[in-house]
């Protein structure tokens, strides 16, 4: 690629990190509004939430420029799993009328939004280098949405099979004889 054509892509990469700071904020504005509240914890939203941080994931290690530790990477994300599925035990789940509702925790959200910040800012203020420093923070993170997710999705999945279960079958009263 020839100089002037990496210098623009240098510059349309720059601005578009600076322009998604401020959209990644806002985002995470309206997710803590959100999550102060008690929602229903279906399989279709509990799978967008399990997907969308490793598309994020996906995206953001194919366009930073660093580079990042393959077994730096797997140990992150593996460790973020275990932490994301011990975390997913403190959610409290119930079902109500066939439907599975929980709350969720802010923190999540947080550890989450600061580790995708911080190698965009880094990236927008064109620091390459520290950022190959923050990525292993992203896998970590991402690997904390997914533990928690996957293991929020099969309680959820298990609450609501409990909660459509047949009623039990009537007994007779003690002392009948068939």
């Amino acid at each position: 690629m020839d100089y002037q054509l990496w210098a623009l892509y240098d510059q349309v990469m720059r601005l578009a990190s600076l322009l998604g700071i401020p959209l990644a904020a806002a985002g995470a504005f309206f997710l803590i509004r959100s999550l102060r509240r008690t929602q229903a914890m279906t399989t279709r939203s509990l799978l967008v939430q399990l997907a969308t941080p490793l598309v994020a994931l996906v995206l953001y290690s194919a366009l930073m420029p660093a580079p990042v530790s393959f077994i730096a990477a797997v140990a992150a994300f593996v460790a973020g799993a275990v932490i994301g599925s011990a975390w997913s035990l403190t959610v409290k789940q119930r079902a109500e009328n066939g439907m599975v509702l929980g709350k969720r925790s802010v923190a999540y959200l947080g550890v989450w939004v600061v580790a995708f910040a911080v190698p965009q800012v880094f990236a927008g203020i064109a620091w390459y280098r520290w950022v190959g420093y923050t990525l292993p923070g992203l896998y970590l993170a991402t690997g904390i949405a997914v533990g928690l997710n996957a293991t929020l999705l099969v309680r959820a999945t298990q609450a609501a099979a409990v909660t459509q279960a047949p009623p039990p079958a009537p007994q007779p009263p003690s002392g009948w004889t068939q």
